[in-house]
């Protein structure tokens, strides 16, 4: 599932989150839709058939999941303006 993190990163920093909003939204839709399918329908193809189609919605659906989270961050972190963001380092006070 995060394994899919840095090519979301790469392709988030080139072309803006809407791409990855739109990935994530298909591919949520169509792994859990089609996971919902297989354990409602009984399944009439062999078992290796079923668990592999379900690992790989499966895997559609984590891939989905980190990418319209890397989007969500990439979108919020451009709303601020550029001299607001990342760590300020503060001094501390002594208590001397």
């Amino acid at each position: 599932m995060y394994a899919c993190g840095p090519l979301s990163g790469r392709i988030v920093d080139r072309r803006g989150p809407r791409p990855l909003f739109v990935y994530a939204f298909l591919s949520l839709f169509i792994g859990y839709a089609g996971i919902y399918q297989i354990y409602v329908s009984e399944p009439s193809s062999s078992q290796m058939v079923v668990v592999g189609l379900l690992s790989f919605l499966s895997f559609l659906t984590g891939s989905g999941g980190n990418a319209g989270f890397c989007a969500a961050v990439n979108a919020t972190a451009k709303s601020y303006p550029d001299h607001a963001v990342g760590m300020r380092p503060v001094p501390f006070k002594s208590q001397s």
